[in-house]
């Protein structure tokens, strides 16, 4: 399992510099940083790459944006890994990096508990002898299956059941392998739905919630109001109404009241619990199921939603040659 995860960027002022870092106890000299962004982007630094370091201070699998984003995505590795078989991951969390709208400790910490469950998954050394390539191409060669479409689900969010089966693993490590076999064109890509989701994790488990205008308290109750003629006392129409004495009270002026005539209709409004206050619109709120943040709808992230289709005649190549 690999020991941390840290993004470096390039500065024009002060160079090769240590973005962030997970865990925050993970020391790397800043001497190693620049080591690691020079000899990781040597050449054309337009051009995206995956790419293995190794010395006697430490052991990477890295990922160069290019000019998609001129950053570093280091995944720092024990002695006894195999770097190779973070290509994969490495690929895929540098793409979940770029369209990440959390903090960088936040999202670097996010990611690494991510790749600390990922397991099994990371058994093999290279990418066409990874098991769970393997289970795709046969099941495609052999299946009667060539298209993959998305499925919404609040608890799995967006993801991919037959492509999930053919792959011999769980619909939430999909996207992982989605990811390298569209770079690969063994997967093509076709937009067919779309999601506002959360900008803070991506979940489209979203709730709407109406909020306090004043306190912003969730605490909030809905009903028929009524004014006190009298006093200028509000209240639910309800709590006018005292159920022993079978007759309309009001609690704030200790007076019955003897007519309707004397409470003023003043519609449907909310209560707040925490503050007692009476307010005739809330404040609208998402609260995302996933990460528990509370968003703004028009801090809402447009998600393009796509069905894939197996590239047949490229799969066949592959499988072709290693059976040679």
């Amino acid at each position: 399992m690999p020991k941390g995860i840290a993004v470096i960027t390039w500065d024009d002022h002060f160079g090769a510099m240590l973005d962030s870092i997970y865990p925050k106890d993970l020391e790397i000299t800043n001497d190693l940083v620049l080591q690691l962004y020079t000899s990781q982007t040597m050449g054309d630094i337009s051009t995206p790459r995956f790419s293995i370091f190794q010395t006697k201070e430490i052991k990477v699998a890295s990922y160069f944006g290019g000019d998609r984003k001129n950053a570093l995505l280091v995944f720092i590795l024990g002695e006894d890994e195999e770097p190779e078989k973070y290509q994969l991951i490495v690929i895929q969390t540098f793409n979940e990096y770029v369209t990440n709208n959390t903090e960088t400790d936040e999202f670097l910490e996010r990611a690494f508990k991510k790749v600390l469950g990922m397991g099994e998954l990371l058994g093999s050394a290279s990418v066409l002898e990874n098991r769970v390539i393997q289970n795709f191409f046969s099941n495609v060669v052999t299946g009667d299956v060539l298209k993959f479409l998305p499925t919404k689900d609040y608890e799995l969010g967006i993801y991919y059941p037959l492509l999930s089966k053919y792959l011999g693993v769980e619909p939430t490590q999909t996207s992982l392998f989605i990811d390298y076999l569209c770079r690969q064109d063994f997967l093509i890509p076709e937009v067919v739905d779309c999601a506002l989701v959360c900008p803070h994790c991506g979940s489209i488990k979203l709730f709407n919630l109406l909020l306090c205008p004043k306190c912003n308290s969730k605490k909030m109750q809905k009903g028929l109001t009524a004014q006190h003629r009298l006093c200028g006392y509000v209240n639910f129409y309800e709590n006018f109404f005292d159920k022993p004495r079978n007759r309309l009270h009001c609690d704030n002026c200790n007076t019955f009241i003897s007519n309707e005539k004397d409470l003023i209709n003043k519609g449907i409004s909310y209560y707040c619990v925490e503050c007692k206050v009476f307010t005739k619109r809330g404040r609208d709120y998402l609260e995302c199921g996933n990460c528990s943040k509370l968003i703004k709808r028009e801090e809402l992230v447009f998600k393009e939603i796509y069905a894939y289709t197996a590239n047949l005649e490229k799969i066949n190549q592959i499988v072709k040659f290693k059976e040679r």
